[in-house]
C-alpha cells in the first residue's frame, strides 16, 4: 500500500492528502498545485537523454458529478536533457513512487568527464587549503595579541 502523503497546494494554500489530486479552490475539476520539484534522469553512458517519456499514471475513468463516465488520460513526464520539472503533486508521488530520487548534484556527477572531475577535486582542494591558511593566520594573530596583552598586565 503507498504511503498517504499530506501536500499543500500554492494556488488555493489548501492541505490534500495523496490521491486528492483535484479540489483547488473548492472546484471538483480543477487539479491542485505543488511547489515546483526537478527530476533527473541519466540514458546509457551516462549521458543526458534528449526525450524520454516516462507514463506517470495510467488512464483511467470515472463518473462525474452528472452521473457521466469520464475518461481521464494517463500523464508523461518528458525529460529533456535529463532534466524534468513539475508542479503536479501526482506526477511528483509517482516519480518518487517510481524511484526517481538522483539529486542535481549526482546528475551533474554522472555527466562529468574525468578532467571535469579532477578540475573539481582540485578546486575543492584548493579552497580546503585557503581556508586552513586562514585559520592558522587568525590562530596566530590571537596567539600574538593574548601574549601582548599578558605582557602588558
Amino acid at each position: 500500500m503507498a504511503e498517504v502523503q499530506t501536500w499543500k497546494c500554492t494556488t488555493c494554500d489548501a492541505d490534500f492528502k495523496s490521491g486528492h489530486w483535484k479540489g483547488c479552490g473548492g472546484d471538483a475539476e480543477v487539479e491542485h498545485r505543488v511547489a515546483p520539484k526537478t527530476y533527473y534522469n541519466l540514458s546509457d553512458g551516462g549521458l543526458p537523454t534528449a526525450l524520454k517519456v516516462n507514463n506517470i499514471s495510467p488512464l483511467r475513468q470515472t463518473v462525474n458529478a452528472k452521473g457521466m463516465t469520464v475518461t481521464i488520460p494517463g500523464k508523461k513526464a518528458q525529460f529533456l536533457n535529463g532534466t524534468f520539472t513539475t508542479d503536479d503533486p501526482e506526477i511528483q508521488f509517482n516519480m518518487e513512487k517510481r524511484g526517481f530520487t538522483m539529486t542535481a548534484e549526482q546528475f551533474r556527477e554522472a555527466q562529468e568527464s574525468d578532467k571535469e572531475k579532477a578540475g573539481h577535486a582540485k578546486a575543492e582542494l584548493q579552497e580546503e587549503r585557503t581556508l586552513r591558511h586562514k585559520a592558522e593566520r587568525e590562530l596566530a594573530e590571537l596567539k600574538a595579541a593574548k601574549s601582548k596583552a599578558k605582557a602588558a598586565a
